[in-house]
């Protein structure tokens, strides 16, 4: 009967590469759950310029006009609209406001 290998690791040896193991599986959690909620966050980020957006047609008022309205920049507010970025309180705050709308609605 042939001898079974010996394995050169030894008891401390394994508890070294589970070690390593459990830190390497950490990390990856941690970056699946930096990739969910960064999707979340543009997620959202998207449905509040559909908000934005549907609120301003519904309105009939131009891009340049709520721009001047909410004294926002154009640029920003279609970003906003487009899901772009991370827009700040204030300007959506000052966007919403311009269309009559509050935040705490959304």
């Amino acid at each position: 009967m042939a001898k079974p290998k010996s394995n050169s690791l030894g008891l401390s040896g394994y508890a070294a590469k589970l070690g390593e193991l459990a830190s390497s599986l950490s990390a990856l959690s941690e970056n699946i759950i930096t990739e969910i909620n960064s999707n979340r966050q543009y997620e959202s980020v998207e449905t509040l310029g559909k908000i934005v957006r549907k609120a301003r047609k519904e309105q009939k008022v131009s891009l340049q006009v709520l721009a001047a309205l909410s004294g926002v920049s154009l640029g920003t507010i279609q970003n906003i609209e487009s899901g772009k970025g991370s827009p700040s309180l204030k300007n959506v705050n000052q966007v919403l406001n311009a269309l009559g709308k509050k935040i705490w609605v959304l």
